[in-house]
This record gives structure tokens, C-alpha cells and sequence, in this order.
């Protein structure tokens, strides 16, 4: 089959570049075919070695395609802006149109507070196969009308290897700055912490390393967004950091090797996870709060507000000594084996569609 891929791709996200390499290595497995629209194509092509095109280009693939894929993230949420919902789901709309089946998998909804993102998100994946990555997910697409879904994993979760490594005397950390929702789906001006949050932050990861021993390393999941805030808060710090910002062939292995994960992006999170290493997740969305949900004996959530990073250095203390969990997946290896089997039924889904 000849599949298009749609997510959020040719950004600088490393997290849902994640997602498509794994993703596009599971479609390739199963004898698929694969064009990717992105936003950078170039920069997709170099990344993955796939067949990359420009998103403008969807209604033109869509018409030589066998099928769509969508997923995995966080695409169906109006948090970032208020016509992200439109932007992302006008492809399955187009595969409805067009009479190609919907493979939507890995996928996180929500949040979606105007009534027009869920009638849209309705209208574009009422025909679609669902697969969210959270219960919260799940909840959220019931309420939009897409009943049929199913409860599945992150695509990183599902797919990714455990990496073998001795962990290190050191905590890896990864911030991002604050979500405040615009217009554009893709960012114009990115908003900056407050310099209060700066400090905070900094006070506390002084604290972590004072009473772990380790140093910090900070490390960007998002070049373009989170290098700054990470140089403004090693800036107040006294104890010794770094600030990294790995290509994406290191990133896994990087944070995967520390011998604990601060991290308030949702990926570093999960990378910490795979890696069976402590994870303290910041908490500024429910899919934070989700993997700690499913993931308790490595994962702990707290708030990403001040108050939050209060109680960082008692929480990372504390996780450490729970130290890592090999079982700790085990809860939820039903969910990630649905995922898996999710994209190798596509063809089915074809089928049934036709």
C-alpha cells in the first residue's frame, strides 16, 4: 500500500520527530510505502531518508494513495491555538472526501474547549480507526463523537527500544516555555517564562543536585524553544550544568543514560521511561499527569508552577530512591501491543473501507 503520513513533522519538536521515525520504520516493516507531508521537507528528507513532501501537497498525495495514517501527538488540541484542530484534521477530512481509509494511531486529544473543535474533529475521523495514547485521550474523543476509539500507548512507547546503558551521576533536565494559546497553528513569537519561574526553577535544581550529587544536564527537545529558557535558568544556578541541544539520533540515548529524567517535556519523559530510569514529570498539561498515570513506579507528577518546583528536590529524592522498576511497564504492555497491532492491520482497515 501506498500510505500518506500526517503529524507534525519538519518542525523542530524532537519528541514528534520521535514518533514519525518510529512510526515510518513500523509502516516500512510491514511492506507499506510512505510519503510524509511536512512542514520542512528538506529537513524531513535528512532526518528520516523517507519521501517527504510539503503539507500544500496533501490533496494531490491523497488522490495516488491507497490510505492515510495520522498520528501519533498531540494533533487534535485548540490549547496552542484555535484553529490547530482545523489545521491538522483537514487531512483526514480530505482522505473522507476522497474515499481513503483513516488509520489514526498514537494519538493525544484534548484539550478542546471551543464546540467547534470537537464537531471538527468529528467530521474529519468519524469514519477513521482511533487509537488514543491515554485515558484522558479516550474521554475526550468519546465526548467528540468518535465512539469507536481505543485505548493504545504513546507511538515512542509502543515502538521505541530500551536503551542499554549504565546510568550516570548526572539529571538530565528538560523545560520548555509556557503554553499560551495564539491564533497561527504553527508559533510565531514564543512566550518566555516569567523571571520569578526562572529562579525557582534554578533554586531547586540546585537543591536536586545538592542532595543527589549529580550534575545537570539540560537537554532540549526543542532547539528553537527550549535552549533559551535552559541557558536563563543555568545562568542563576551555582552548581555544575551543561546545556545540550542533540541532533536527533542522540537524544534517546542521552537523556536514557541519566541517572534521573526532570522533565516537562512530555517526551523526555517518556524516553526516561523506556530507559527504566526515575522520572519527575512537570506537569503543565494532563498527558504529563497521563504518563505517570501509567507508568507509577517510575514516573512522578507535579506541577510545573512555582509552588510545583517547590516540591522538585523532595519529589526527584524520592524517586531516586524507588530507583528503577524492570516490571514497570508490564501495566500497561497490552495497550502498547494494540498500538503495535493497530498500524499492522491497516491493510484491514482498507478493506473494511472499501
Amino acid at each position: 500500500m501506498r500510505v500518506v503520513v500526517s503529524g507534525w513533522v519538519g518542525a523542530s519538536n524532537l519528541g514528534d520527530e520521535l514518533i514519525h521515525r518510529m512510526l515510518l520504520h513500523q509502516l516500512h516493516a510491514d511492506g507499506h510505502e510512505t510519503v510524509s507531508l511536512s512542514v520542512r521537507p528538506e529537513v524531513s528528507r535528512a532526518l528520516h531518508g523517507a519521501e517527504c513532501v510539503s503539507v500544500s501537497r496533501a490533496p494531490f498525495e491523497l488522490t495516488r494513495a491507497d490510505a492515510l495514517v495520522f498520528g501519533g501527538g498531540g494533533l487534535l488540541q485548540d490549547e496552542t491555538s484555535a484553529f490547530n484542530v482545523a489545521y491538522h484534521a483537514s487531512r483526514p477530512a480530505l482522505a473522507r472526501l476522497t474515499g481513503r481509509p483513516t488509520l489514526a494511531v498514537g494519538l493525544g486529544v484534548g484539550p478542546l474547549r471551543r464546540r467547534g473543535s470537537s464537531n471538527l474533529s468529528r467530521l474529519a475521523l468519524g469514519h477513521a480507526e482511533v487509537c488514543v495514547r491515554d485515558r484522558a485521550s479516550l474521554h475526550l474523543a468519546h465526548q467528540a463523537g468518535l465512539h469507536s476509539a481505543t485505548l493504545g500507548v504513546d507511538l515512542v512507547l509502543a515502538l521505541g527500544a530500551r536503551p542499554e546503558s549504565v546510568p550516570q551521576d548526572r539529571t538530565a533536565v528538560s523545560l520548555r516555555p509556557p503554553v499560551r494559546g495564539g491564533v497561527r497553528p504553527t508559533a510565531g513569537r514564543v512566550p518566555f517564562p516569567e523571571p520569578s519561574w526562572l529562579a525557582a526553577a534554578a533554586r531547586a535544581l540546585d537543591d536536586v543536585a545538592a542532595r543527589t550529587g549529580f550534575s545537570t544536564s539540560f537537554v532540549a527537545m526543542d532547539d528553537e524553544r527550549d535552549t533559551a529558557v535552559h541557558h536563563a535558568v543555568a545562568s542563576h544556578m551555582t552548581s555544575p550544568t551543561e546545556v545540550l541541544a542533540p541532533p536527533l539520533d542522540d537524544v534517546a540515548d542521552l537523556i536514557g543514560s541519566a541517572g534521573l529524567i526532570i522533565g516537562q517535556r512530555f517526551h523526555a519523559g517518556v524516553l526516561g521511561v523506556l530507559a527504566r530510569r526515575p522520572v519527575v514529570a512537570l506537569s503543565y498539561s494532563h498527558k504529563v499527569g497521563a504518563l505517570a498515570e501509567d507508568v507509577p513506579d517510575l514516573v512522578t507528577a507535579i506541577s510545573a508552577d512555582e509552588e510545583g518546583l517547590h516540591a522538585l528536590p523532595d519529589a526527584a529524592v524520592a524517586a531516586l530512591a524507588r530507583g528503577s522498576a524492570d516490571t514497570a511497564l508490564d501495566g500497561i504492555d497490552d495497550r502498547r501491543r494494540h498500538t503495535i497491532q493497530a498500524i499492522r492491520d491497516l491493510a484491514a482497515v482498507d478493506s473494511r473501507s472499501a
